[in-house]
């Protein structure tokens, strides 16, 4: 996803009239993520991200998320196919390098200071993929890949008010969901209004 995918969202939330929003807010989400490939046992990684957005009177809102990967997912012992020469004995990690996204939220408050919130959108990722292969007979090879992909994303938290101006958040969230590679997890964050 470019910047010009998320630009029309952004713009189209800059161009609501002021009186219409019922909250502005910033906030920060440590991420608790698992990594999930066909051939690789699952494997966590841990990132941050940050995020801003707007929650409007009828409880819809927009929602637009950067963040990074702060360890790599670590792949140990697993088999690879290499075209005329056969299976392979490889190790590697995968890295989250950047991830940006740009969401629409529903709010359902429970009470005054607790809500449940669910997110729909779209997310790009920036993955880096490195390790080593080896081959009986052959010398250890080093491989490295970077991507960039696009994937629909979704997910489902509670909000609970620590202030007027405060709220800290848990969520389930599915992060990226495409071509057999699943990112998804844990976000524990906070969030203040202005």
């Amino acid at each position: 996803m470019k910047l010009r995918t998320c630009l029309p969202l952004l713009l189209a939330v800059a161009a609501i009239p002021a009186t219409a929003l019922a909250e502005n807010y910033v906030g920060a989400d440590a991420m608790l993520m698992s990594y999930e490939e066909p051939g690789l046992a699952d494997s966590d990684f841990n990132g941050l991200q940050l995020k801003m957005g707007t929650e409007l009177d009828s409880g819809i809102g927009f929602e637009a998320r950067l963040g990074t990967a702060l360890s790599e997912a670590e792949h140990n012992n697993f088999s690879v196919f290499v075209p005329g020469v056969g299976m392979a004995n490889a190790s590697g990690t995968s890295n989250m390098d950047l991830m940006l996204g740009a969401y629409l939220t529903g709010n359902l408050p429970v009470n005054d200071s607790f809500k449940v919130y669910g997110l729909f959108g779209i997310t790009s990722i920036e993955l880096t993929q490195e390790g080593t292969m080896t081959v009986v007979g052959f010398p250890p090879t080093s491989f490295s890949s970077s991507s960039r992909d696009t994937s629909l994303s979704l997910g489902a938290g509670v909000s609970i008010s620590a202030s007027d101006s405060v709220s800290v958040n848990l969520e389930y969230f599915s992060l990226y969901d495409k071509d057999d590679i699943a990112i998804k997890g844990l976000n524990i964050g906070i969030k203040s209004l202005f």
